[in-house]
């Protein structure tokens, strides 16, 4: 598997992980924009070949870890009650986490001797 697959790997789990929080009864719009985003850069990600795709699973990620933390989500992950939340949580963290590093390694690997624009 090389990068490029853990990223989309890791976006579209990151997406499972907010099904399984709304299923469980988490308070979200009826079509989670978290969750079309994530699935938006899976796709291109996962169909281009464009070397700075995977940047954009990057952002998408980084920017759902920002709303984990800052909407203090981060509690779910010790506890247990529901056990529902907390295996979304833990799935969605894992998948945003996972496509996070992937990115930048995919990112790194597709610039690296690359020619340089004059």
């Amino acid at each position: 598997m090389n990068a490029r697959s853990a990223t989309v790997i890791g976006l579209v789990t990151g997406a499972v992980g907010i099904a399984i929080l709304y299923v469980a009864g988490v308070a979200m719009p009826i079509i989670p924009p978290g969750m079309v985003l994530l699935l938006a850069a899976a796709l291109l990600v996962g169909s281009t070949r464009m070397r700075w795709a995977p940047v954009l699973g990057v952002v998408i990620a980084l920017s759902e870890i920002a709303g984990f933390v800052l909407s203090g989500s981060f509690r779910a992950l010790v506890d247990l009650d529901p056990v529902t939340i907390f295996g979304g949580t833990w799935v969605r963290l894992a998948g945003v986490v996972l496509a996070t590093v992937a990115g930048v390694v995919a990112t790194v690997q597709n610039y690296r001797g690359a020619p340089v624009a004059a």
